[in-house]
């Protein structure tokens, strides 16, 4: 109950403020599920504005730069040995996983979660840039557990949103492709696991 009191007291504070103990929040709360998520973005929006200096959407917007940032250098790190030395916890895969939770702010920042307002060009952007920059770092494992769970069946229309909601053709195509290539990952893994079930039968038997 206490959290709800974090906005009524930003909205008093000056936008840099606001945006500083919004992104730390956001940050706090990233692992939280989407109901909650979305119960705490109407309680920002009660007393916060969507756009705008100090605003609710420039908060999960720089949440969403941090994260991907996080993800990035963490994977240098670990590369290069850093992370251990520096006695720093979070790993690669944690790190990217903690760049989807910070997604899930902006993706349930639109109908039906919430009326009136949409991150959707801010969601898919993020969701696309963070994949093909794990790419071209030689993390394309984690750039596959990234698109597995932002392609969830709760997130599939993350590249189907209209023209109105400010997604462009190209996000809207690399998601669509990313989509593509799971799904042949899935009928390879399954015509590889029937191959292999006779030879697996066979020993058994013996």
């Amino acid at each position: 109950q206490h959290f709800s009191l974090v906005p009524l007291y930003a909205r008093h504070l000056a936008p840099p403020s606001i945006l500083a103990i919004y992104e730390d929040f956001l940050d706090l709360r990233k692992a939280d599920p989407v109901e909650r998520k979305v119960e705490l973005l109407r309680e920002a929006l009660d007393s916060l504005p969507f756009e705008g200096p100090g605003s609710v959407r420039e908060a999960v917007k720089r949440l969403l730069n941090t994260s991907r940032q996080a993800a990035l250098r963490r994977a240098e790190e670990e590369e290069e040995g850093g992370a251990e030395e520096a006695g720093d916890t979070l790993g690669t895969e944690e790190a990217a996983q903690a760049a989807v939770q910070a997604l899930e702010w902006a993706a349930c920042m639109r109908p039906p979660y919430l009326s009136g307002v949409s991150m959707a060009s801010e969601a898919t952007d993020h969701a696309a840039l963070l994949a093909r920059e794990l790419v071209c770092d030689d993390r394309a494992e984690a750039a596959r557990a990234l698109m597995q769970d932002v392609l969830a069946p709760e997130w599939t229309d993350l590249n189907q949103w209209d023209k109105a909601s400010g997604v462009t053709w190209k996000t809207q195509a690399e998601l669509a492709q990313w989509a593509a290539l799971l799904h042949f990952d899935d009928l390879f893994d399954q015509w590889q696991a029937t191959r292999e079930a006779p030879g697996e039968a066979e020993a058994e038997a013996t």
